[in-house]
């Protein structure tokens, strides 16, 4: 992460919307709860049997994070789901290893054919899969009536679709540029508007009463190559 605007923006909206489904609240022991009853069901199906706890432990706290981010819980079985768990166990192992440290330090390696790139199609297979559980949120949601935080993000995301506003016009320096060379090109009022001058005033060397009309040209300042090359100097700082 550059942990610039972009990724403060992500930041903040996913701590909001982890917030409104419970984390740090009751409602998330809740979910813990419910998913405590699954455990134990598995265990008294197992009586009797040898099992991984650590496999067990690992179900329950993907179906406690599924539950917030998808919208349902896995049964344990569930092809998918050991396939997922078992990836991203294996990339933790990577990315905290010195394969990991390989990767980060030695961006010239990235292309071999090196354990790390394990760790890259497995994530790209995860990826692949939850775009397919986005699409499907995107087909049977209801806007504004989220469900998880699938739903949360496609709103937000909706949110920005609104048109660009007045305020938006400090980051976006090129169109603005657009803008002032199409008026400036058009020329569309080569006088402007009139004015007249509230006292007498002095202007280059020039005395002019109270009173005297005045008629810009605007168009001979348009078209003046220093005044613009200075104007752009303005623009840029």
């Amino acid at each position: 992460a550059d942990y610039g605007p972009s990724w403060r923006e992500h930041r903040r909206f996913a701590l909001m919307t982890l917030k409104n489904f419970g984390l740090g609240k009751r409602s998330m022991e809740e979910r813990i709860l419910e998913e405590i009853s699954h455990v134990c069901t598995h265990l008294e199906v197992n009586a009797g049997k040898s099992i991984d706890p650590q496999t067990l432990f690992h179900n329950a706290s993907c179906d406690i994070i599924c539950s917030i981010l998808f919208g349902s819980r896995y049964e344990y079985e569930h092809e998918f789901f050991q396939t997922m768990i078992k990836m991203m166990s294996e990339n933790s192992k990577i990315a905290n290893g010195p394969w990991g440290m390989v990767y980060d330090t030695m961006p010239l390696l990235r292309n071999l054919p090196l354990p790390y790139q394990k760790a890259l199609r497995d994530y790209n297979t995860v990826n692949m899969y939850v775009s397919g559980i986005v699409n499907e949120h995107r087909a049977t949601r209801v806007p504004g009536e989220p469900r998880d935080v699938i739903d949360c993000y496609l709103d937000e995301m909706e949110k920005d679709k609104a048109q660009v506003s007045f305020e938006d016009r400090h980051k976006m320096p090129y169109t603005q540029a657009v803008i002032h060379e199409c008026q400036r090109m058009a020329s569309t009022l080569p006088l402007s508007v009139f004015h007249c001058t509230t006292r007498d005033t002095k202007l280059m060397g020039y005395q002019i009463p109270k009173g005297t009309l005045i008629i810009p040209d605007l168009s001979s300042l348009l078209h003046n190559v220093k005044c613009n090359i200075e104007s752009a100097k303005r623009n840029q700082r």
